[in-house]
């Protein structure tokens, strides 16, 4: 329509006005790589039959553990193998990789970063050194590039989410 949309900023005395646009051609989707049609993982929880998550809202489970034992974790990601033009002399890339995301004490794992086998399963545990509440987050990556524990700004695809809430006795 006629309507126009404007961001303003200002800084130290200095207005800078910037138009907004709704063109079709700038969207932007967590679940879709325009330039190579790649898609982000898809994370489970409870088997490979899990409720699925995908993208940034991913997916989420519960678990309980005792301090200072050993907690084992598995998820189940499944990914589309698509990968860029450049690199398909290569295999497709795909991990997932754990993090703590928060909770009072330090949490240990294993191996933060397990390998998945050919079901899909990945497999690791944790150790939690208090009791408390803890949030784990483990986010599952492919061919646009291992992330680690942190996406990079302005980066949105392809990577999924998965988080699990521990309570620790």
């Amino acid at each position: 329509g006629d309507q126009r949309l404007t961001w303003s900023l200002t800084a130290h005395g200095e207005t800078i006005e910037i138009p907004g646009h709704l063109e079709p051609g700038w969207e932007i989707t967590a679940l879709h790589e325009v330039t190579s049609g790649n898609t982000p993982p898809v994370l489970r929880f409870g088997g490979p039959d899990g409720g699925p998550g995908q993208g940034p809202l991913g997916v989420r489970s519960d678990l309980t553990a005792v301090a200072s034992a050993p907690t084992p974790i598995t998820v189940w990601a499944s990914d589309d193998g698509v990968r860029k033009a450049r690199a398909t002399a290569r295999p497709a890339r795909f991990g997932v990789v754990w993090s703590k995301y928060r909770g009072a004490g330090t949490v240990t794992f294993d191996n933060a970063a397990p390998r998945i086998d050919e079901s899909g399963m990945a497999v690791t545990t944790a150790t939690f050194s208090e009791p408390g509440e803890y949030v784990l987050r483990v986010l599952a990556w492919d061919d646009s590039g291992n992330q680690a524990a942190v996406m990079a700004g302005g980066f949105f695809c392809c990577w999924t989410n998965g988080y699990v809430t521990v309570q620790v006795r």
